[in-house]
């Protein structure tokens, strides 16, 4: 390491600078979709300290929610039948699209190539979007979902969509929409929210008994529960870099935060603050450092041979 240190560029150690401040400043947001004002309400991830909200005049019944790695925030309105678009940093209206393609709306995800997945459980389907224009992609999931509510974006594009109606969740090829098996049948009820953490593991809530499940995301094996006696009727769940699990607990009115890791209660964020709490959302995963230095390095050396 050294001696490629002392070698490389000013040019080259302003590119390392920059992506690890990148890297620094992506995940330090957590945000909750609330029903009960129209807005979206912003917290810090680590301290649960409130920065604001959102949406205020453009949202009405606020549900799924989602941040894709440009800095957008995705936000489902089942009032209007649309979503909407704000920049993820300082909560300006970008604009919406989606009418006349989604029956209801539910659940959001969106993927490293800016596709946004919506839970239509309206028609039993998930529709597709480009969520830059606002394109519609078509529908996935038809005809296997009986009411799909939560969307989670898995490690190796796999669309995991949980059925609150047929207590499963569903296994899809995002890019292509097809059917890959099912996950967690035989173990929840009413699974709601679900997430993949950053090392595969698959987080469902499940309303029925207040507690999260774990499972593989490659396998579908079980892999324990944890939040008994904590969540209330909760809607959304999201799992940051860190390996935190949030929780929407609308009964509740909070956002209740785990280790997903080891199932240990860390306290709550949102209390006082937020009336009807229904999804959640975390900035995805940066990109590694090692990669943008990778890049850097060989387009360096691409300019140089030249």
């Amino acid at each position: 390491m050294s001696r490629i240190t002392t070698h490389l560029s000013r040019v080259q150690l302003s590119v390392i600078a920059f992506a690890a401040l990148a890297a620094n400043s992506t995940a330090e947001s957590i945000y909750v979709s609330d029903a009960g004002d129209g807005t979206v309400k912003v917290f810090d991830q680590y301290s649960g300290d409130y920065l604001g909200a959102w949406g205020a005049g453009f949202l009405t019944d606020p549900t799924g929610i989602a941040v894709d790695g440009s800095n957008n925030l995705f936000v489902a309105d089942v009032t209007s039948g649309q979503i909407f678009r704000f920049n993820a940093s300082n909560g300006a209206y970008e604009g919406q699209f989606g009418g006349g393609f989604l029956g209801d709306l539910y659940g959001v995800a969106v993927d490293s190539n800016d596709v946004v997945y919506v839970a239509n459980p309206g028609d039993d389907d998930v529709v597709r979007f480009n969520g830059l224009t606002g394109n519609y992609m078509g529908a996935i999931a038809t005809g296997f979902a009986q009411f799909p509510v939560g969307l989670a974006i898995g490690p190796s594009d796999q669309l995991f969509v949980s059925d609150i109606s047929g207590g499963t969740v569903f296994r899809f090829n995002s890019q292509t929409g097809a059917y890959e098996g099912d996950v967690a049948n035989g173990f929840t009820h009413n699974p709601v929210g679900i997430d993949v953490d950053p090392n595969g593991v698959l987080d469902v809530y499940d309303q029925a008994n207040d507690q999260v499940l774990k499972f593989s995301s490659a396998s579908g094996g079980y892999m324990g529960a944890f939040g008994q006696g904590y969540a209330v009727g909760a809607e959304g769940l999201a799992i940051d870099q860190n390996g935190m699990a949030y929780l929407a607990d609308n009964g509740g009115h909070v956002v209740d935060r785990f280790n997903n890791e080891t199932g240990a209660y860390m306290g709550q964020i949102g209390a006082g603050i937020l009336i009807n709490p229904t999804f959640v959302a975390v900035v995805p995963e940066p990109t590694p450092i090692a990669f943008l230095v990778g890049a850097s390095l060989a387009l360096f050396a691409r300019r140089r041979n030249r």
